[in-house]
């Protein structure tokens, strides 16, 4: 039989919710962290139902110098045509109608309710960014990881390799530009944005012994997938050893710089520029922005831009966003 406690909301919920002839006690979600991702990137609909086609130039066409008496050879620019797929994720919510007899406020009950399955979806969401690979797993989109994870394609050009040796213990740091034509969030065509919340109202369920009975149900559904126009905008610092991260022997500072000059955007400024790292990267810049030694020139972390009323830091003019979805146990680019 199936355990409903671990499904559904049950009396001890209720009650943990609500206390005897107290209402609804305030709701604090202990596991809900930031998601900056989610509100730095654009997001566009796909152009070809859930998916969407970019061509990309790949090469000039070439003139020739001149001379009397000899013509001039055709040439043609050349381009690829690269598909992003979308998938989506979905969730549901379910409450026995009679547990509207025992509560004072059902409508807060299923909302508190939602608001945890929102929470656990966008953490989802905010890590399939970085590392869903719909080749491992063809029901996903594929996000920044799997673009830039070797050494030696056509994208290695934006990697800056931290040297870490860790074969499960390393992290990256992110350079992206969200924008049109450089990186953005999709939604297949002619469906919405962002998570979708559908209220069911009363429904007849069955339980584990095919008895009917009635519940309110809600589900929610998410549809995204990751879309890189111009790779030139995004730069991964791959293979940081948290070890040494911790220990103090990484020279973050030294990998931005190297990252920033990687970055096309310090040409070209187009779309917004963010600079992503997970807690443990955000520390170390921190702590070696004090500048303990006095021994070199690096431009530090500044406090300056506002985002949604918000001061972070800035690098050279790049926000940079602390993303606790970036893994400490990445494995090792090669």
């Amino acid at each position: 039989m199936a355990l409903y406690g671990d499904t559904y909301l049950d009396l001890a919920d209720v009650y943990q919710r609500q206390p005897a002839k107290q209402g609804m006690i305030p709701f604090i979600n202990m596991l809900s962290y930031a998601q900056p991702v989610l509100q730095d990137a654009i997001v566009m609909a796909c152009n070809k139902g859930s998916e969407n086609v970019t061509s990309l130039l790949t090469g000039l066409p070439t003139g020739s110098w001149g001379a009397l008496y000899q013509g001039v050879a055709k040439s043609k620019s050349n381009r690829i045509q690269v598909t992003d797929t979308t998938g989506f994720y979905e969730s549901m919510a379910g409450v026995d109608t009679r547990l509207a007899d025992y509560s004072n406020n059902l409508q807060q009950l299923r909302h508190e309710e939602a608001l945890t399955h929102i929470e656990s979806m966008s953490q989802e969401m905010t890590s399939r960014i970085w590392y869903a690979n719909s080749a491992v797993n063809p029901e996903q989109f594929t996000g920044f990881a799997p673009r830039f994870n070797s050494l030696s394609d056509v994208q290695s050009s934006q990697i800056v390799n931290g040297n870490g040796v860790a074969v499960a213990g390393s992290t990256s740091i992110w350079f992206i530009t969200w924008g049109n034509t450089q990186s953005s969030l999709l939604y297949p065509a002619n469906s919405m944005a962002g998570l979708k919340r559908t209220d069911h109202g009363k429904n007849i369920v069955q339980d584990a012994n095919g008895n009917d009975y009635f519940q309110f149900m809600e589900s929610f559904k998410w549809d995204m997938g990751v879309s890189v126009r111009d790779w030139r905008y995004v730069v991964r610092i791959a293979n940081i050893d948290i070890a040494g991260l911790q220990a103090g022997t990484v020279d973050v500072y030294d990998l931005l710089q190297k990252a920033y000059y990687k970055h096309f955007g310090r040409f070209k400024k187009m779309g917004n520029t963010f600079i992503y790292c997970n807690t443990e990267v955000k520390q170390a810049l921190d702590n070696q922005a004090v500048n303990k030694g006095g021994g070199d020139k690096y431009i530090r972390l500044r406090p300056g831009k506002d985002i949604q009323g918000e001061e972070v830091d800035m690098y050279r003019g790049y926000a940079v966003r602390e993303c606790p979805s970036i893994l400490n146990t990445e494995g090792l680019v090669t």
